[in-house]
């Protein structure tokens, strides 16, 4: 599961700084509005791994047990 959410939070956090370095070097509010935007979208896409990964978690299965 840990790798599973680095390998969604971790390139969402690069593009996050970048859309924010990108729109810190010329503030508008439609730069304003469009980092706003793109950071919920990023926050929204983590949050739904974290909420993924705990079904993952919970079912407890065989892991792949013949019986």
């Amino acid at each position: 599961m840990a790798a599973v959410l680095l390998l969604v939070f971790l390139p969402t956090l690069a593009a996050v700084g970048f859309i924010l370095g990108t729109a810190a070097g010329e503030l508008s509010w439609t730069s304003a509005f469009m980092g706003f935007t793109f950071v919920m979208l990023a926050g929204f896409l983590v949050m739904g791994a974290v909420n993924l990964s705990k079904g993952w978690d919970a079912d407890g299965g065989d892991h792949g047990r013949v019986r």
